[in-house]
């Protein structure tokens, strides 16, 4: 009985050592959209007038070994889809040494045609991100949880 009750003791006493912050869960929010005038056409050809008709949405996101012009999306760990559910779930292991930092990449348009990106702090160990469908064509409504 002695022995059942170290055993479940000193886990309790191991975590009460762990600071609260380390099982915090970051939420990171991507805006939920590209302004029109934020979208800004130059060098057009000649003769041809541009317009912006509407916003850009988002449409995804994803974790990063580096700064966007670096190119260096990561593949999720883990994906989970259910047949039949309106969402889904990506997750991104981030442990380790990232020489370029760790960063999240705000998608926007159907193909991804613009990003934003921000850096994460270097203590972050993983990202889900959870996708529902938008009220727009190719929008998708996301829940980002970084640890």
């Amino acid at each position: 009985m002695r022995t059942t009750c170290h055993a479940v003791i000193l886990p309790l006493a191991v975590l009460a050592l762990i600071p609260p912050a380390a099982f915090a869960s970051e939420h990171v929010v991507c805006p939920t959209e590209i302004q029109q005038a934020s979208l800004k056409l130059t060098n057009t050809p000649a003769q041809w007038t541009p317009y912006v008709a509407s916003p850009i949405y988002l449409h995804a996101a994803a974790a990063a070994a580096g700064p966007p012009e670096t190119l260096a999306q990561l593949r999720p760990d883990r994906s989970t889809y259910a047949d039949g559910k309106p969402s889904w779930k990506v997750t991104y292991n981030l442990e380790g040494h990232f020489p370029r930092g760790k960063w999240l990449e705000c998608s926007y348009g159907t193909f991804n045609q613009i990003v934003l990106s921000k850096r994460l702090p270097d203590t972050t160990t993983s990202c889900t991100i959870t996708y529902r469908k938008g009220e727009h064509a190719g929008e998708h409504a996301l829940k980002i949880a970084c640890r």
